[in-house]
């Protein structure tokens, strides 16, 4: 959502910052959480910060170059079929842990494909403000 909001910000107003504090607010979340995942973003080299009075957080990239899975990646690390479901013992589980392979190729490859200006796109299209409101 922070990322959505950061690149809403730049397509109306190119160069733009987006403040922690506009999109903790936008959110009703708490700064200090927000300040976690635009590090871990920074970390990522998906976003960039800027100190100051005029500054805030933009985006590293274009937004067409940021896909999805590179944010979930960046906040939660690389999804593995190990974090679904643990350790497969015998056969009933190893056929699990395969079905859960699959659904989790199947999903990062979905995210991997849809990036932010799409999910902007898309938001715009169906004039969707949910990702940042009033920012």
């Amino acid at each position: 959502m922070a990322v959505l909001a950061i690149a809403r910000r730049q397509s109306e107003n190119p160069g733009g910052s987006v403040q922690i504090r506009e999109i903790a607010a936008a959110h009703a979340l708490p700064q200090e959480y927000i300040a976690k995942l635009l590090t871990m973003l920074v970390k990522a080299r998906i976003l960039k910060s800027g100190r100051g009075r005029e500054g805030g957080f933009t985006l590293r990239r274009r937004a067409s170059e940021i896909c999805i899975l590179d944010i979930v990646e960046a906040v939660d690390g690389p999804l593995e079929a190990d974090d679904l479901v643990g350790r497969a013992d015998g056969h009933l589980g190893a056929s699990v842990g395969t079905l859960f392979k699959t659904a989790l190729d199947h999903l990062r490859a979905s995210l991997k494909t849809r990036t932010i200006e799409t999910l902007l796109h898309e938001m715009n299209a169906t004039k969707s403000p949910d990702c940042c409101p009033d920012l």
